[in-house]
């Protein structure tokens, strides 16, 4: 009887720790992000790889997702420096033939995190930080769902 029940507990305790370790490698993406003052912005994402990182800005920027709210309809960008070796990425926005912004991003994996930094010149860098993070944060979030 006891050799029953002790078979019993240590089946439970299998299960439940197999459960538990489950959920843990199912984690979501945890995107923590905030703007700083002169244009930059850093954010810290954890639960994906650099390669989920990289191909989640690349879907923000080339498939037009990243329009600043507030912007001329008309306002486009280009990306013009693409570094997955160095994690960099260069986009100019256009509004009509007139240079109105530059966003740098600076994509780098730490110990168990990936750290992304921002540095936006122009008077759309507020707007064009924050919407950018909020893009990048649906996307990997979404994906992961």
């Amino acid at each position: 009887m006891k050799t029953k029940i002790l078979a019993l507990a240590l089946m439970i305790w299998l299960i439940g720790s197999f459960g538990i370790s489950i959920l843990y490698s199912t984690e979501l993406p945890k995107v923590e992000w905030e703007y700083i003052k002169g244009g930059q912005g850093i954010a810290i994402i954890q639960g994906v790889t650099f390669n989920e990182v990289w191909e989640g800005v690349q879907d923000v920027l080339f498939f037009q997702k990243f329009k600043v709210k507030g912007q001329l309809s008309r306002m486009t960008h280009e990306i013009i420096s693409i570094e997955k070796d160095s994690g960099l990425i260069t986009v100019v926005g256009y509004s009509g033939s007139t240079r109105a912004y530059h966003l740098k991003i600076s994509i780098r994996k730490k110990d168990n995190y990936i750290e992304m930094k921002t540095q936006c010149n122009t008077a759309w860098k507020k707007k064009a930080t924050i919407r950018f993070f909020q893009l990048l944060e649906e996307g990997l979030e979404g994906e992961k769902e």
